[in-house]
């Protein structure tokens, strides 16, 4: 989100809760990243933080926090067209995870 832009100021605040699911790891990934431009774009909600993620095999449960931004702030954000599979690389590295993804500007 901060590539986007900054979190709008003092606005109402969302709490939502976001499930996704897929068909493999890297699936998973790239389907969670569109659930949350969708947010961004559909709902006019700057997603700040995720309160919990659950993921169980290849589904993903989270309640997300978000700021909500209006029609007159939109020229301060950079848009996102689309996540990408192009050159998607999603590997575990040590104790945790490492991921290359490419966004369709």
């Amino acid at each position: 989100m901060e590539w986007i832009g900054p979190a709008p100021g003092a606005s109402a605040c969302l709490i939502e809760s976001a499930c996704v699911e897929a068909e493999a790891l890297d699936e998973l990934l790239v389907r969670w990243l569109q659930e949350v431009l969708f947010i961004f774009q559909q709902r006019h909600a700057y997603v700040t933080g995720a309160e919990s993620i659950d993921i169980q095999g290849c589904r993903l449960n989270a309640v997300l926090t978000a700021r909500f931004w209006d029609d007159t702030q939109g020229a301060k954000y950079q848009e996102i067209k689309a996540v990408t599979y192009h050159r998607l690389d999603l590997r575990r590295d040590g104790d945790g995870w490492r991921a290359s993804i490419i966004l369709d500007l």
